[in-house]
């Protein structure tokens, strides 16, 4: 029977006979999807959001990520404060490649908890598109600051470090010092107490050319004689780790 055909006082009793369906035959999308539908029209969004998402989940198991991307879609519809679902949509068109999508879904999300008051919750999404995005250095370099103004210091520290790494790839390298000044101004003692914490580059990342011979540098032991020689050296593409190492250092001797 169709249920367009089952009166009002009959879809409780239908939840129930698809509820037990589903527990017959708990990798059945569909029979999720009936409850689903049948949870709308009782007025149970939770219900309703519930079983979109394990008929999404169900899809994406078996690789049909374009199935519970509309699902997911769904889900938003009936409750869009449900940010964790954003995480979920983005992950699956990151899946498919469709890097530009799980950005905007993660930049709608990050706009909304903006806009209610809920900064700190926004800022953790916009760390994920920086994720997804590393090139765009514009961005970033203002979610550093953002974090800095946040006192969310480790963080903020963590963004301008992986900025410089990637103004490193792009041999850029006249942009690095002031970043590290910036790094050293902001007395990060976390990265000293806690010096193995570390966050492994992309395998493949190119190596960083030396400085020319003959580059002026400031005397010697100076913050800038410092952070010049940071984005000359070699070795710090290796990892994170052996950055802040470095930067650890730098506070250190600038202190």
């Amino acid at each position: 029977m169709a249920l367009d055909d089952i009166r009002c006082a009959d879809y409780r009793g239908a939840i129930r006979r698809y509820k037990r369906l589903t527990g017959l035959d708990p990798d059945n999308p569909s029979l999720h999807l009936k409850v689903a539908e049948i949870s709308l029209r009782l007025d149970n969004k939770r219900g309703a959001v519930d079983a979109y998402l394990m008929a999404a989940a169900l899809f994406s198991r078996d690789a049909f990520d374009a199935k519970a991307i509309s699902l997911y879609k769904q889900a938003l519809v009936v409750d869009p404060e449900r940010y964790d679902i954003c995480d979920l949509l983005a992950a699956a068109h990151q899946r498919l490649g469709h890097i530009g999508d799980a950005i905007e879904t993660l930049r709608s999300a990050a706009k909304a908890l903006g806009r209610e008051g809920r900064d700190t919750e926004a800022l953790g999404y916009r760390k994920k598109i920086a994720k997804l995005n590393p090139a765009d250095t514009t961005s970033r370099l203002e979610l550093a600051r953002e974090l800095q103004r946040a006192g969310l210091q480790g963080d903020s520290v963590t963004e301008y470090a992986e900025v410089a790494i990637e103004f490193a790839r792009r041999g850029e390298l006249d942009r690095i010092p002031g970043i590290f000044q910036t790094i050293v101004q902001m007395k990060p003692q976390h990265i000293a107490q806690h010096p193995t914490a570390s966050t492994p580059l992309a395998e493949g990342a190119p190596s960083v050319a030396p400085a020319q011979s003959g580059t002026r540098s400031p005397g010697n032991g100076s913050p800038e004689a410092n952070a010049t020689e940071l984005c000359t050296c070699l070795g710090y593409l290796d990892s994170l780790e052996k950055l802040y190492r470095r930067v650890a250092q730098l506070h250190r001797e600038c202190s």
